[in-house]
């Protein structure tokens, strides 16, 4: 097998993400739900570690919602509507 050969079989394979446990993770989250700092602490150390497809899953069990996060949005957008996410669900609690 040539270098470009093993380059391209490479390309082609799925590496696995760093955040496939997605169970772990959002119970994690959940928990610091009611603690913003922790959690504003705990996903932006995350962000590095996942994709754009993960953030999107993880919002979708974090927050039941039928609403997803739009694939066009950029890792930080998609962040940043998470916590905004957050404190809705905080404000609507308190309320």
């Amino acid at each position: 097998m040539s270098i470009l050969e093993f380059s391209a079989f490479l390309k082609k394979q799925k590496l696995p993400s760093a955040a496939k446990d997605y169970v772990s993770l959002t119970r994690k989250l959940k928990e610091l739900k009611a603690e913003p700092s922790k959690f504003d602490a705990e996903l932006n150390a995350l962000a590095r570690k996942v994709t754009k497809q993960d953030l999107q899953a993880i919002f979708k069990e974090l927050f039941e919602t039928r609403s997803t996060l739009p694939a066009k949005l950029t890792k930080p957008e998609m962040l940043e509507r998470i916590k905004r996410q957050r404190r809705r669900d905080a404000n609507f609690a308190s309320a």
